[in-house]
């Protein structure tokens, strides 16, 4: 998302047509549409509509509904989606700015819990963010989501005994399988479809999650765990023998005259950063995020505000 300009990202279950139209005002009364687009199973069903011809700093609403035809009627229709977003402010103003970020999504068992979802989901929308950094690791490829995954009891170190059994957390269940297991050919890249596209239909699925991405503009970078090798192991399915322990992966985004990068630092000796903290604000302003990964499922956002005398800050904010 820009000043002018937002993509509305969408997903089907078959392949039908995408509409979006979208208005400054709630009740729709004098909306714009985009042009219809057809999903098919090649894209996941999913659809893109960019938007163009958007004023800065504005509030916008917006519709997404599907039809068998281009210009199906309202008898075809599906049950319309609506959500929201704000435009970044143009490259002369200087406004304060919230964000929130984080990654690590549904990995080592700990996914949708069966009463409450990605429940810190909704604790970040609560903070009303201007947008939201995916690190990275949005799902976990190399894991299932079994229903039960036993915890470690609380406040006890991993070799500490302990008379009680331990806690166990209750997911959704995830009907798929890791890309780790042994019946996952890595050479068929159908059957990695088969198992890549159901992880991150099973995120996308959580209500908090949905809520969140229709009022919450998102910049995203991948990490280790969305793709094939996990980043770290070696490529013995693809014949290719890498021993880099040290990765650096960067992707730079603007936000109004703001240009902020997002460095993610992968060692596979673990020699990895640990200061979270380090910021820097130059006369541009950029804003440099350093290994700045935070696990969104441990109930821990870390919000980044940027005021207008160019002065960042980093608040630790925590939920049960």
């Amino acid at each position: 998302m820009t000043s002018h300009r937002v993509v509305i990202w969408s997903r089907a279950n078959h392949e039908v047509y995408l509409h979006v139209a979208y208005d400054r005002s709630p009740d729709f009364s004098r909306p714009k549409t985009a042009r219809p687009i057809f999903v098919t199973h090649e894209s996941d069903h999913t659809g893109r509509a960019m938007l163009t011809g958007l004023q800065p700093s504005t509030h916008y609403y917006y519709r997404v509904w599907l039809t068998a035809e281009p210009a199906g009627n309202q008898r075809e229709q599906s049950t319309m989606t609506q959500g929201s977003f704000q435009t970044a402010p143009d490259d002369e103003s200087s406004e304060p700015l919230a964000l929130v970020f984080g990654g690590d999504l549904g990995g080592q068992g700990l996914c949708r819990q069966k009463q409450t979802g990605y429940a810190i989901f909704t604790s970040m929308a609560a903070l009303k963010p201007d947008f939201f950094v995916a690190n990275g690791d949005m799902i976990y490829a190399d894991d299932g989501c079994p229903p039960e995954r036993p915890l470690a009891p609380l406040g006890a170190g991993a070799n500490e005994p302990h008379n009680s059994p331990p806690p166990v957390r209750k997911n959704i269940p995830g009907r798929f399988p890791g890309v780790l297991s042994p019946t996952v050919d890595w050479t068929d890249l159908n059957q990695l479809r088969r198992v890549y596209r159901p992880h991150w239909q099973y995120n996308r699925a959580d209500p908090a999650v949905q809520h969140f991405f229709q009022h919450v503009p998102v910049y995203a970078q991948w990490d280790d765990h969305e793709v094939l090798n996990d980043f770290g192991a070696r490529w013995t399915y693809l014949g290719v023998n890498d021993t880099r322990t040290n990765r650096l992966s960067q992707s730079c985004h603007r936000w109004s005259g703001n240009t902020f990068s997002v460095l993610a630092h992968r060692s596979t000796s673990r020699r990895v950063p640990a200061d979270i903290s380090r910021l820097s604000a130059g006369a541009a302003p950029r804003i440099l995020f350093c290994s700045m990964h935070a696990r969104i499922e441990a109930g821990t956002i870390w919000p980044i505000r940027k005021q207008t005398t160019r002065h960042c800050s980093v608040r630790r904010n925590s939920f049960g």
